[in-house]
C-alpha cells in the first residue's frame, strides 16, 4: 500500500507576497504572448489593465525601448519604418500595427504611445514578461528589432543578448519608471513558452541568461519581484498534456493553474472575492439564455442587475456596463 505521504511531482510553492493588487490598483502588463495569457484572465475579471500597447513582444531590448517610448511620451522614430511585402512596418511593433498606408501605422502608433504614457503614469503595478535573449539586429540601422515581419533574413544579424547587458539596459529603465511614478513596484517573470525556432539548445541557453539577469536585477534592487511562471510549467506541471496542439504552447489549463497562483499571490483577499462575484456575472451575460417563462426571466433580470449594481456601489473601479446593459436589454 502506498504511503500517503509519497508524492509523484515536484510542487512548486509560491507564497503571499508583499505586493498586494485590489480593483483600486491600476496595473501595467508588457511582454511575450504569455503576458497576453495572463492579461486576458484578468480582463475577464474587469481588472484595470493595460497589456501589451504595442503587440507582444519578446526580448528584453524591445520590450525597454517600448517602455522608453512610452515613458517619453514620443512620437513612433521614422527611422524605425521599413516598407516591405506592399506594407509599411515599424521594427518597434508587432505586426497587427502594420499598414498598407505609413501614415495610418504612424498614427495608430502614436495613439497607443500617448494613451500607454497616461496609463503607466498613473498605475501601481507593472509586470514584464521575457520571452528570449536571442535578438536580430537590423543591419540598415544598426538596431535590434520586435519582429522582423518576415523581412529578408539577409538584412539581420542575429545573437544572444548577454547578462550584463541586458541588466545595464533594465537598471536604467527601472530607474526612469521610478521617476515617472515613485509609486510603481515592478515584477518579473520569464515566459515558459520554449522558442524552438531558436533550436533546443540555444532555447535552454536563452532562457538560462534571462534567469541571471533577473536575478541580478532583483539583487540590485530589493523593491523588484519576480514569479516563477517558467518553473511552476517546467518543474510543476512538466507534462506535455499542459501544452497545447503545437507543444509549444501552454493549454488552457496550463494557464489556469499559473493564473490561480497569481491570484493567491498578489491579490488581496478581498480582490479574489470580488474576482468571483464578477466572473460569475460575465459568464452569465455571455450564455444565450434559454429561458422562456416570463416571470422567471425577469426575475434573473432584475437579480443581475440587482448584483451588479451592488458590486458597482462597492467598487465603483469595476466596468461592468456591458453585462449591465445586456441585462437591462434581456
Amino acid at each position: 500500500m502506498l504511503k500517503n505521504s509519497l508524492k509523484f511531482r515536484t510542487e512548486v510553492e509560491v507564497g503571499r507576497t508583499n505586493i498586494q493588487i485590489d480593483y483600486c490598483n491600476k496595473v501595467f502588463m508588457i511582454g511575450s504572448c504569455f503576458t497576453d495569457n495572463i492579461g486576458a484572465k484578468l480582463k475577464q475579471v474587469r481588472f484595470q489593465l493595460l497589456t501589451n500597447p504595442f503587440g507582444v513582444l519578446y526580448n528584453p531590448v524591445s520590450i525597454a525601448n517600448a517602455l522608453e517610448l512610452i515613458i517619453d511620451n514620443k512620437q513612433l522614430p521614422a527611422d524605425s519604418l521599413v516598407f516591405d511585402q506592399n506594407l509599411w512596418h515599424s521594427l518597434l511593433l508587432h505586426g497587427d500595427f502594420s499598414q498598407t498606408d505609413k501614415r495610418v501605422l504612424v498614427d495608430k502608433a502614436n495613439s497607443a504611445i500617448a494613451g500607454a504614457h497616461h496609463f503607466l503614469t498613473n498605475t501601481d503595478f507593472v509586470f514584464v514578461t521575457f520571452g528570449t535573449a536571442w535578438v536580430y539586429r537590423y543591419l540598415e540601422t544598426n538596431q535590434i528589432v520586435a519582429n522582423c515581419h518576415k523581412i529578408n533574413a539577409n538584412r539581420f544579424d542575429r545573437f544572444r543578448l548577454e547578462i550584463d547587458s541586458i541588466v545595464e539596459v533594465w537598471q536604467k529603465i527601472i530607474e526612469r519608471l521610478k521617476v515617472l511614478n515613485n509609486n510603481l513596484r515592478i515584477v518579473f517573470t520569464l515566459s515558459p513558452v520554449r522558442h524552438l525556432k531558436d533550436g533546443a539548445h540555444e532555447n535552454q541557453l536563452s532562457k538560462s541568461v534571462l534567469l541571471m539577469a533577473i536575478d541580478k536585477l532583483m539583487n540590485n534592487d530589493s523593491s523588484v519581484g519576480y514569479f516563477p511562471a517558467y518553473e511552476l510549467v517546467n518543474d510543476d506541471l512538466r507534462d506535455y498534456r499542459f501544452y497545447a496542439s503545437d507543444m509549444v504552447h501552454l493549454s488552457d489549463t496550463a494557464i489556469d493553474y499559473v493564473f490561480e497562483k497569481i491570484r493567491k499571490a498578489y491579490f488581496t483577499d478581498s480582490a479574489q472575492i470580488t474576482m468571483k462575484q464578477v466572473a460569475a456575472i460575465v459568464q452569465a451575460a455571455q450564455h444565450r439564455i434559454l429561458q422562456n417563462n416570463p416571470l422567471e426571466l425577469s426575475s434573473l433580470k432584475k437579480g443581475m442587475l440587482q448584483k451588479i449594481e451592488k458590486l458597482k456601489a462597492e467598487q465603483p473601479f469595476i466596468d461592468l456596463s456591458a453585462e449591465y446593459k445586456y441585462f437591462v436589454e434581456l
